[in-house]
């Protein structure tokens, strides 16, 4: 009977109170931990979770050869991050290289278009020069015509330059030019390059052959470079995943406990401000927690 008073006795004090608002805030932190950890599973390191993956495999499966598993997985599913980290430096260490040398092509490909553009310019200066000398000697007969039948109605009477015929004939000349004028521009734009000197043609010709090369090897470099960042994205999912997979809630009720207690052994730290925040924060609750806890024991067992 003095047993079951003692028990009565400690269930209606308040230290039954204290120690459901040390295990509340213990499961508190616990939860907190572990949203963190399901928002990012590198904000904690983890140890053992390979152990951990694969003895969940060996139940399911008594047979599996858990070394030749384990080296397998490895390669496959990095589960520490140390291991991540190494997988996956060959492959950030090829796409910064990748990124350095589109880099570099890019700006080769800038420096060609201007130039292309400058010596565009410059053979357009000369094409044009060409081309006007080029219709004058074409259009001057046709154009003197014209000046001379002009000479001719100006010093006569219009009426009878109309009886004449003067002026239908002054039309058809102007007719004719303009009609030789347009064909003398398709001439011009189907023989561009021939209006253009052989030494700036060659150079335009050699920029152009260099901007495709350049524009093909960016393709290229943005392909690998897609494809290389895909790879790391695809590596990163199952490293998160097999981490998500290989800890529990449990492990950070596990967790909390520790902290609360002051009582770690590594297998479980932060790894980033907020958990090492959230942490400090668990641990300085507890503490003061346990500070009024404890002397509400001594003082019970003192009058008991």
């Amino acid at each position: 009977m003095n047993i079951v008073k003692r028990i009565g006795r400690f269930f209606c004090g308040k230290i039954p109170k204290l120690v459901f608002i040390y295990f509340c805030i213990l499961l508190f932190f616990a939860v907190v931990y572990w949203c963190m950890f399901l928002y990012d599973s590198t904000s904690f390191l983890i140890s053992e979770q390979l152990n951990k993956h694969v003895e969940r495999y060996y139940l399911f499966d008594p047979d599996i050869d858990l070394a030749a598993y384990q080296s397998n997985i490895k390669d496959g599913i990095p589960i520490s991050m140390n291991e991540f980290n190494m997988l996956i430096k060959p492959e950030f260490d090829e796409l910064s290289s990748i990124n350095e040398s589109l880099k570099s092509t890019q700006h080769h490909l800038n420096n060609c278009i201007s130039k292309w553009d400058s010596l565009a310019a410059i053979a357009d200066k000369k094409r044009n020069v060409s081309v006007n000398i080029f219709k004058v000697k074409e259009l001057s007969s046709c154009q003197q015509k014209i000046d001379s039948l002009k000479e001719y109605i100006g010093g006569r009477d219009s009426t009878q330059m109309i009886i004449d015929g003067k002026y239908v004939e002054l039309a058809q000349l102007e007719y004719e030019y303009a009609k030789k004028n347009a064909e003398l521009c398709s001439y011009v734009l189907e023989r561009w390059g021939s209006f253009v000197p052989d030494s700036i043609m060659n150079e335009l010709m050699h920029e152009n052959e260099e901007r495709i090369q350049l524009s093909e090897e960016i393709e290229t470099q943005e392909n690998t470079r897609r494809i290389i960042s895909n790879r790391i994205k695809e590596i990163s999912s199952l490293f998160h995943m097999n981490r998500l997979e290989s800890v529990t809630f449990w492990d950070f009720v596990y967790y909390s406990i520790c902290v609360s207690t002051t009582t770690s052994f590594g297998d479980i730290a932060p790894n980033n401000a907020w958990t090492r925040r959230m942490t400090i924060a668990e641990l300085l609750i507890c503490i003061i927690l346990v500070a009024n806890i404890i002397p509400k024991f001594q003082d019970k067992n003192r009058v008991q």
